[in-house]
Order: C-alpha cells, then sequence, then structure tokens
C-alpha cells in the first residue's frame, strides 16, 4: 500500500534533488522511493 508523504526541506536541496533524478530519467517521488 503507497500512502502520500508531505516533508518540508530547504528549497535548494529540493532542486538538487530534481536535477540527480531529472538525470537518471525518474521522477523526485519515484527517486524517494
Amino acid at each position: 500500500m503507497k500512502t502520500k508523504l508531505t516533508l518540508t526541506v530547504e528549497k535548494e536541496i529540493v532542486e538538487k534533488a530534481k536535477l540527480k533524478a531529472a538525470s537518471r530519467g525518474i521522477s523526485l517521488s519515484k527517486m524517494f522511493e
């Protein structure tokens, strides 16, 4: 079963994480999984 999770993270960390996920061809949510 999947459930939604809300996190509060510094904007610069989110931006870096999005770039890393994009470089892997996946979404940030998929990378977190």
